[in-house]
C-alpha cells in the first residue's frame, strides 16, 4: 500500500577494542555532526557499539542526533555476584539501546556457547535492549553449509523468546571473512540470508544484517536480501562511512 513506508535499512558499527577514550569521544562528535547535518535518522536505522566504559558518554556525545548507542556485550542476569560484567539493566538506565551478543570473538576467546547466548537474549529483551545476535560458519565452504551452520545459531538464540515480543537482529558474520580484506561474495551473502529466512521459524520482527569485513560497494549488490549491514573498521574513517550511508540511502529510494 502506497500510505505504508517499508522500514529503514539498520547500519550498526562496533568499535570493538580499537580506539582510545578519547579517540572514541573525537569519532563519536563527528559522527554525531555528519548524522545532524545529514539527518542520516531520516534514512537510516543507525547504532554504535563502543566498548563498556564508553557507553554512557556515548550517549551524551551523540545525544539527539538520531544515532542510537549499543553495547558490545551484556550478562544474563541484571544483578548478583557477578564481577566484571556487565548487567542489561544497567545498559539500558544508561540509555542503550542495543546490545551485541555472540560474536565469534566471545565465543572464540570466551568459550560462550549457544545456551550462553541465548540466555543473553533473554536477558537483553526484559530490558527493551534489541539484541545484535552474531552467527557464522568457521571456514569458508558452500553456502548451503553455512545456512545448516547458521540456522542452528539463530534457533538456539530465539529459543525461550516470546514470539512477536521484542524486535532481534540477526548479524550473518561468517568467521573466515572477519577481519578479512574483503567482504563475502554478494552470491554467497545473498544465498546464506535467503536460506535463513527460509529456513528459520522466526518472527516478523526479527531483521537480517551482513558483518564481516563489510564496507563500501557491498549493500547495493545484496539489498534485496537483507536488512542492512553491521560494519567495524570501516566506519573508523568518517568520510568513508558517511559513503556507505549514501549507497545504502541511494538503494533504499
Amino acid at each position: 500500500m502506497s500510505g505504508i513506508r517499508a522500514p529503514r535499512p539498520i547500519l550498526g558499527v562496533s568499535l570493538k577494542l580499537y580506539l582510545s577514550v578519547a579517540d572514541t569521544r573525537e569519532w563519536l562528535a563527528g559522527l554525531a555532526l555528519l548524522a545532524s547535518a545529514e539527518r542520516w535518522s531520516d534514512r537510516l536505522e543507525m547504532f554504535v557499539c563502543p566498548e563498556a566504559v564508553m557507553v554512557e558518554s556515548s550517549v551524551t556525545i551523540l545525544g539527539d542526533c538520531g544515532v542510537r548507542v549499543g553495547a558490545q556485550d551484556a550478562f544474563w542476569e541484571s544483578r548478583g555476584p557477578y564481577t566484571g560484567e556487565v548487567s542489561p539493566a544497567s545498559l539500558a538506565e544508561l540509555g542503550c539501546g542495543y546490545v551485541e551478543i555472540g560474536h565469534a570473538e566471545r565465543r572464540r576467546l570466551f568459550g560462550e556457547s549457544d545456551d550462553d547466548v541465548a540466555a543473553k537474549v533473554r536477558a537483553a529483551t526484559e530490558f527493551r535492549l534489541t539484541p545484535v545476535v552474531c552467527v557464522g560458519e568457521p571456514e569458508r565452504g558452500g553456502p548451503q553449509d553455512a545456512v545448516a551452520f547458521c540456522a542452528a545459531q539463530v534457533r538456539a538464540a530465539l529459543s525461550g523468546v516470546p514470539r512477536g515480543g521484542a524486535p532481534l537482529i540477526v548479524a550473518y558474520e561468517p568467521i573466515w571473512a572477519i577481519g578479512a580484506d574483503r567482504a563475502a561474495g554478494p552470491e554467497h551473502i545473498r544465498i546464506v540470508l535467503t536460506g535463513l529466512r527460509e529456513s528459520v521459524d522466526a518472527p516478523d520482527c526479527v531483521r537480517w544484517i551482513y558483518g564481516g569485513s563489510a564496507g563500501r560497494d557491498l549493500y547495493g549488490s545484496v539489498a534485496g536480501a537483507l536488512d542492512g549491514l553491521f560494519v567495524g573498521r570501516a566506519a573508523h574513517d568518517l568520510t568513508n562511512l558517511a559513503r556507505i550511508v549514501g549507497e545504502m540511502a541511494g538503494v533504499q529510494g
